[in-house]
């Protein structure tokens, strides 16, 4: 019983110290759903326009495109490897650094533009590769994939840490004297030393494409893939081929 004039003491002092405490503190009915009308109802804005949305996701799937164009290329080398020699080759990704060493060095002390040293340091990596499958991975080239895994691991260990005695783990970059610029198409902005990179990428995949698929070397690396045994008693140097199939 002295509950009720405690409460309704509590709510006219509530309404004398606030007057709008009475219209936004009312008692709703228990399992009774509150209804706002659409005036009442939430609104939520993005502060961005959908114009800069869709500028921003241009902005990310040009940079993909550029950037996929040459992991396309670098993936194309480990397939080759893969489906050929059937080998699992750790040593890909090491490869590529030595690669950008050369690349860097060359342009750093030689003053070689990276495009044209792109030449050399990949008639260097085609003999590495071509002297390491012939003297060592062909020992083991009919093994389970486990073996030959083994050893393409211990042979990127070996060069891994050759090149951080060498080279040192410091981070380098290729600052170019004479940049390319910058490309504009609409709100995209794409540097034009990245889109030339992925246009070289793309004109290697061809060509690499059309070398397996005209050409005489290309047909008997085609020939060891399908059947290694009959690319043999055809006459096909199978280890030559191997070796071939490795430095490129």
């Amino acid at each position: 019983p002295m509950e009720l004039p405690r409460r309704l003491h509590a709510k006219l002092v509530m309404e004398h110290a606030d007057p709008l405490w009475s219209k936004s503190r009312q008692p709703q009915e228990v399992g009774k759903a509150v209804r706002r009308s659409p005036a009442q109802a939430p609104k939520h804005r993005c502060r961005a326009c959908s114009g800069d949305v869709s500028d921003f996701l241009s902005q990310i799937l040009a940079n993909g495109l550029v950037l996929g164009g040459l992991y396309a290329c670098i993936a194309v080398g480990f397939s080759l490897v893969w489906g050929v020699l059937n080998v699992i080759n750790i040593l890909h990704g090491t490869f590529i650094v030595l690669g950008s060493y050369i690349a860097f060095f060359a342009y750093a002390y030689a003053g070689i533009h990276p495009f044209i040293s792109v030449v050399i340091a990949g008639l260097l990596l085609y003999a590495l590769g071509y002297t390491l499958q012939l003297t060592m991975i062909n020992r083991v080239i009919a093994a389970p994939v486990l073996i030959t895994l083994t050893l393409t691991f211990g042979l990127d260990l070996i060069l891994n840490n050759a090149m951080l005695v060498a080279f040192t783990a410091d981070y380098r970059k290729v600052n170019l004297a004479n940049p390319l610029g910058s490309i504009e198409i609409g709100p995209v902005f794409l540097p034009g030393d990245r889109v030339a990179v992925m246009v070289l990428a793309v004109v290697l995949t061809l060509i690499l494409y059309r070398v397996l698929r005209d050409s005489r070397i290309g047909r008997a690396i085609v020939a060891v893939r399908m059947d290694r045994e009959a690319a043999a008693l055809m006459g096909v140097d199978v280890k030559r081929i191997n070796a071939v199939t490795f430095g490129m």
